[in-house]
């Protein structure tokens, strides 16, 4: 029974697909662990909540306490600093009169100063003792008329103490007169929290003493203050237990219950107002203090529910993540092999991929010959692009060259050459609406034999209506011998089989890999030129021609070249009509065609490097492929027709696609032009930067003049003095910033700095900086 249970199920994962299979595996996966994560961490928040909302509420009591002390504090101070005002001095050793008006001024102004405290005082009193004359918040008059003097006297005599530190007193059941009633000039509030002060200060004998009533409302607005609106119930208990300020009755009663236990200022959790509370304590150094404080632990909740939602959404979030990446990583790699075997982009596989994998693997087992096949097409592909990539520049990492020559199983040498390989229909019988080049040359390169395909280094490949190929060997003799040979066995395949000649160019010889880019362009510029020998009489191949050469015959090749890419790189068309002017004006005067044109052939190659050093795209100046823009330019077979044609097909493209390319590239080269700025710390002339931009200096002084306004010299100069400016900022000294910005001594530094700023670099940072 249990076997036959294990069949079904078998048969079923049989049946269903691979993809389907793992879409429920790592849908339960992912839930499973996502479910666990989910509680887990809830339960840890949950469990730490608690504990966050109690560190919070006390933080918040502590810091309300705080405030609070501080404000009594600097009030202290504060009177500390009036009691030695020279009036108050002057009032305590002589009965002031109301004449003396002008000195009650000044001493109320300085006891009384609600500019400094505003709302903080209710009233002040300064009884010198020695005259029995007093001065209050409320006016002058003598101690006997005062109308609560023996309170008055108790608390100075009862807290002697106090008064002789200048200290505070709290007095719960002192005098609080109504300002409507008619004692009230005469007398002196001090109920709730008062300072005394015996004066005048640090002597033994007391002349007279200060006493400072609080407002009572202002010190309960602090404490409000403070703990915000999360607070919901205040209660301040004295030293002894007893209540000293409660917003609500109950909560007074908790608070002494929580003040007689163990851990009275320890924060926890009890139900205030029938709200669930967090209730913390502080104590305060002001005459011994607790303030408890009870918050309500929704307040806090809020913050912990809004977390939770943003975890659950983030967990939610991580969960597709998840399963699209591991749904994608298990089954991707079998979706790739499927799409492999079947060398199909879109597989239709019924029933389990694995299934069908196996049997497809079963198959290339038993046909060893199939898959042997199957890896020589592979290499083969392989080779075709390694060349295609080669021939366009696009390796250059010595890590990507030594990989593919490895994998290829080639055998690196010292020489390398270009061969392009052309179709000559010229001399046949097909007419010209029959020629198709492409289908020709496809056609020769898929029908060659193994012998001439395995001849070259790297095979023969269709690119822009061209057959290219890449020969390789150790010395210029062999490789010159290999060429020649398949050069003539191509010719004889070609006219044996299809009826036709064909046209070879070579290239030059490059040791280095990364210059087969240019040797492939050598190749196809070679075709223009007629046949050259340099191993034997019986080679057409045409060989690309070398400056050096067309110099021999009475031309400097190599100036016109670069005079006209100078004026192509500057955008000066009529320099560049001008030299192309006067070449053809000394070509004239060989009067053979066939001479001329080899000159004509060499500058446009010369030109079109340019063009591709320039970053322009090849395939807008000869998008029907090079061979034919050759045979545009050249066809007429006159001197001046192909000056015309060069600037029209030539010059005048190249232009107007250098232009596009700077205006889409100004911004790019500002960026450019300050980090060759900022590399050489400004040290660098418009020459040289024009060098390593590989444009002209006239194009970054109209870059420059266009972005910012300025010359190089002058933007030079101004960055200079920026850098100057920073490095004024450090602790280095005059000589070091000189060194650093490549002066030869401090000296020439300041005098630069000096005319750019009218200030010495010393002078500019004492007043700019200051003392560093």
């Amino acid at each position: 029974m249990r076997n036959k249970t294990l069949r079904k199920w078998g048969l079923f994962f049989d049946r269903i697909s691979y993809k389907l299979f793992v879409t429920i595996c790592v849908s339960a996966l992912v839930g499973v662990f996502m479910v666990f994560m989910v509680v887990n961490t809830l339960m840890i928040m949950h469990s730490n909540n608690q504990k966050m909302a109690q560190q919070e509420a006390q933080v918040t009591t502590q810091n309300m306490v705080f405030s609070v002390e501080e404000r009594l504090e600097n009030l202290r101070q504060y009177y500390l600093y009036s009691a030695m005002n020279d009036d108050l001095g002057w009032f305590l050793n002589n009965r002031l009169a109301y004449s003396d008006y002008a000195r009650y001024k000044v001493i109320d102004s300085a006891l009384g100063n609600n500019a400094l405290f505003p709302n903080y005082i209710n009233n002040y009193v300064i009884v010198n003792i020695s005259n029995n004359r007093v001065i209050s918040t409320r006016g002058i008059y003598d101690f006997s008329e005062m109308i609560n003097k023996e309170e008055i006297l108790n608390i100075y005599e009862n807290n002697t103490q106090e008064v002789n530190r200048g200290n505070w007193v709290y007095i719960p059941d002192g005098t609080d007169v109504d300002s409507k009633d008619l004692q009230y000039h005469l007398t002196v509030d001090t109920k709730g929290l008062n300072y005394v002060l015996n004066l005048p200060l640090g002597t033994y004998s007391s002349k007279g003493f200060l006493l400072v009533n609080v407002e009572t409302q202002e010190w309960k607005r602090w404490i409000w203050e403070e703990i915000n609106i999360s607070g919901k119930a205040v209660c301040v208990l004295d030293s002894e237990g007893n209540v000293i300020y409660a917003s609500n009755s109950g909560f007074s009663e908790q608070c002494q219950k929580k003040f007689s236990s163990d851990q009275p200022m320890k924060p926890s959790r009890m139900e205030v107002q029938g709200t669930n509370s967090i209730v913390s304590g502080a104590s305060s150094s002001i005459l011994g203090w607790n303030y408890y404080v009870a918050y309500d632990y929704g307040t806090f909740l809020g913050a912990t529910w809004k977390l939770i939602i943003e975890f659950l959404i983030a967990v939610m979030a991580l969960a597709l993540l998840s399963f699209v990446s591991l749904r994608y990583a298990i089954y991707q790699p079998v979706e790739r092999l499927i799409k492999e075997v079947t060398d199909d982009k879109q597989p239709l596989v019924s029933g389990n991929e694995l299934q069908f994998l196996a049997g497809q693997f079963a198959n290339l087992k038993n046909d060893k010959e199939a898959l042997d096949q199957a890896m020589i097409q592979r290499r083969k592909r392989l080779a075709e692009l390694f060349e295609m990539r080669l021939i366009r520049s696009a390796v250059s990492a010595e890590d990507e060259w030594e990989e593919y020559v490895k994998v290829l199983g080639l055998t690196r040498h010292k020489l390398y050459a270009t061969v392009a390989i052309i179709p000559d229909l010229r001399d046949t019988s097909i007419s010209e609406d029959e020629i198709n080049e492409d289908a020709y040359c496809l056609s020769l390169a898929e029908s060659l034999p193994d012998s001439l395909k395995n001849m070259p280094w790297l095979p023969l490949i269709y690119d822009s209506c061209t057959l290219t190929c890449i020969f390789a060997d150790d010395t210029e003799e062999a490789l010159l011998a290999q060429i020649s040979r398949y050069n003539k066995a191509v010719k004889e395949f070609t006219y044996s089989n299809f009826g036709f000649q064909i046209q070879m160019g070579v290239s030059e010889l490059h040791t280095q890999y990364r210059h087969l880019g240019r040797a492939y362009h050598e190749s196809v510029f070679a075709l223009q030129y007629e046949p050259d020998t340099r191993e034997s009489s019986e080679s057409d191949c045409r060989f690309y021609i070398q400056s050096s050469r067309a110099a021999e015959e009475g031309i400097n090749l190599h100036k016109y070249e670069k005079e006209i890419c100078d004026g192509l790189k500057a955008m000066d068309k009529a320099q560049c009509y001008r030299l192309l002017d006067d070449f053809t004006d000394r070509l004239r005067t060989f009067g053979e065609w066939a001479v001329a044109s080899v000159y004509f052939a060499a500058l446009i190659d010369r030109i079109l490097m340019e063009a591709i050093g320039m970053k322009i795209d090849i395939l807008i100046l000869c998008p029907e492929g090079l061979h034919k823009l050759y045979q545009q330019i050249m066809e007429a077979g006159d001197v001046k027709r192909v000056r015309k044609n060069m600037k029209k097909m030539l010059i005048d493209p190249i232009l107007q696609e250098r232009s596009k390319l700077l205006v889409d590239q100004s911004y790019q080269m500002m960026a450019e032009i300050e980090q060759k700025l900022a590399d050489s710390k400004g040290n660098i002339t418009l020459n040289e930067c024009a060098d390593e931009l590989n444009v002209t200096p006239a194009y970054i002084w109209k870059i420059l003049k266009a972005e910012r306004g300025k010359t190089f010299s002058e933007y030079q100069e101004q960055y200079k003095i920026e850098e100057a400016k920073k490095l004024l900022q450090t602790n280095l000294s005059v000589s070091d910033i000189a060194n650093e910005l490549g002066y030869t001594n401090a000296q020439n530094f300041i005098r630069f700095f000096s005319k750019g700023t009218g200030l010495t670099p010393g002078k500019y940072r004492k007043l700019t900086y200051g003392s560093i």
